[in-house]
């Protein structure tokens, strides 16, 4: 078998594997997704008039309950700027909770499609320079494809990631994969590591109520679950007083 059949054999099962997953796994109700803590990527819709649709698909690709979504810290605003945005993004890197900020902008038809700054933790994606037709799949991957950039992951070796070179709109509605891929994010955790990031994960409803942080059970197998866990025991262990040990 050669390598290009070995690269489509790959591809294919991670996708029937995906579409299975993804579809069950965000209804179990006996499994949680562990809270965000620390630092967070702030992921910014600051163009005028934007809708809530770019950033509900962007989380939805980031939930840790579809096979391969990155799990990454995140949080976003859907707020429009009419000032500097390089030094609104710079205002928000003041507070120790934002560990990078990533901004879709209205640059215009002179400023660049794609602006990034990694030391500075900054990226810009200028809207007004992508076609208006696929325009919301095409910020999707810019803003997975920002984030990579800046926080230091390069190139994916393999198609199936969304860091793949893409000179113009047609090329990055062509690629086959919306988000960072696990092999593309080793890199991008030095980034994480420098800043305190968390990534969150799936975990059983069970262990949620064991550790304490579990919220109020919305269905019968999580009350069944929360009931359990939370039962007195049948057999307490008792103690009896002892006068000759002491008090």
């Amino acid at each position: 078998m050669n390598r290009e059949i070995q690269h489509i054999t790959v591809l294919l099962g991670a996708a029937f594997l995906t579409g299975i997953l993804s579809a069950g796994a965000g209804e179990d109700p006996c499994m949680l997704a562990t809270p965000i803590t620390g630092p967070k990527i702030l992921v910014w819709d600051a163009r005028t008039n934007a809708s809530e649709r770019v950033l509900k698909r962007f989380l939805k690709t980031n939930d840790p309950a579809r096979l391969g979504a990155p799990g990454l810290a995140v949080t976003t605003l859907r707020e429009p700027i009419s000032g500097d945005c390089f030094q609104a993004a710079s205002a928000k890197l003041a507070n120790p909770d934002v560990s990078m900020v990533v901004m879709l902008i209205n640059g215009g038809s002179i400023q660049p499609r794609l602006s990034v700054f990694p030391e500075e933790r900054i990226g810009l994606i200028n809207a007004d320079r992508f076609s208006s037709i696929l325009l919301e799949k095409i910020l999707l991957r810019e803003i997975w494809r920002t984030i990579g950039f800046t926080g230091g992951a390069g190139y994916a070796p393999y198609r199936g990631c969304v860091m793949q070179p893409a000179f113009n709109d047609n090329e990055i509605a062509a690629l086959m994969g919306d988000v960072l891929q696990p092999m593309t994010l080793q890199p991008f955790r030095k980034f994480e590591d420098r800043f305190k990031m968390k990534r969150t994960r799936m975990v059983p409803y069970e262990l949620a109520c064991e550790q304490g942080w579990a919220p109020a059970p919305t269905n019968d197998i999580q009350k069944a679950i929360w009931d359990k866990v939370h039962a007195a025991p049948k057999n307490p262990m008792t103690i009896e007083f002892d006068p000759k040990k002491g008090r």
